[in-house]
């Protein structure tokens, strides 16, 4: 098996993550990400999930394994303008452990989403993958300004639980 890190940013969403098998969660708003990895995985993680970018990222790119691999689905933090010059510091980090950082956008694998979402619904009925599903509703048109302002910072567990890292050891 894997033993898996979670990372995000409340301890309501860091409950969740260990219910749902998370061995090793990391709020990442009271703990050091960094110091967290380098100490307990000293020899880095092997396969990562990424949307957060930022420090999230810079963290996850010092910590991979050498031959390990990023896996790039998103870059949250990017989405506010904010300007990062990490890009510099990238190429070297990664090149000098043989690891390596792919994108993925899911619109360029079109062909393979309806027999990707047949496996991950068997999955879900089988109980072997729980979807977080944040239990507050928005109905009507009148709410949109609402739900932004929700999912916009920390508040809810389904947005900002698919939005966290995922880090892999054992690949």
């Amino acid at each position: 098996g894997n033993h898996v890190i979670g990372t995000t940013s409340s301890d309501a969403k860091a409950a969740h993550l260990k219910s749902i098998g998370c061995d090793r969660v990391i709020n990442y708003n009271t703990e050091n990400v960094d110091e967290a990895l380098k100490k307990e995985y000293p020899n880095g993680v092997d396969l990562v999930f990424e949307t957060v970018g930022g420090d999230l990222f810079r963290s996850i790119v010092d910590n991979v394994a050498v031959k390990g691999r990023v896996i790039l689905f998103g870059y949250i933090s990017g989405y506010h303008g904010a300007e990062d010059t990490f890009v510099s510091e990238l190429v070297p980090k990664l090149l000098f452990k043989s690891a390596s950082l792919r994108g993925f956008i899911s619109g360029h694998y079109r062909d393979q989403f309806h027999p990707h979402m047949q496996r991950l619904l068997k999955l879900i009925n089988e109980k072997k993958l729980v979807p977080g599903i944040d239990p507050v509703k928005f109905e009507g048109l009148e709410s949109i300004p609402s739900a932004i302002d929700y999912i916009l910072p920390v508040q809810s567990n389904s947005n900002n639980l698919s939005c966290q890292t995922r880090v892999i050891r054992g690949l």
